[in-house]
């Protein structure tokens, strides 16, 4: 192999895995301390609010990311083919969505409705 995939194709199997292994540890680590870092300094209250926050920009993202491969595949794919893909893709994306809208409201919700005592 020449030019760029020199490195990707080097070294062993072994010395990739622990290294992705350490990466994704360190990385984990880190976001455990500035979660911990931001509760305290935050407070019970400013704490979740953000933590809300973010939940609903990440499933807005998630919404977002599927709308924009339903609309590549408009796109890309002739007009032939274009109701079986929208079919399949749109029963996809539904469940889906329904799949993300139930974890959220049984997490995040049940948090906001059990904190009010």
């Amino acid at each position: 192999m020449t030019g760029t995939l020199r490195g990707v194709w080097s070294g062993s199997l072994l010395q990739k895995f622990t290294g992705i292994l350490g990466a994704n540890a360190s990385n984990n680590f880190a976001a455990f301390l500035i979660t911990v870092y931001a509760a305290r300094a935050l407070g019970p209250e400013e704490f979740g609010r953000l933590s809300l926050t973010i939940s609903i920009t990440l499933l807005l993202a998630l919404i977002l990311a599927r709308m924009a491969a339903l609309t590549l595949l408009l796109l890309v794919v002739p007009k032939t083919a274009l109701s079986a893909c929208l079919t399949s893709a749109g029963v996809l994306v539904v469940g889906e969505l329904i799949v993300y809208a139930t974890l959220w409201f049984k997490n995040a919700g049940h948090d906001i409705v059990g904190s009010r005592k």
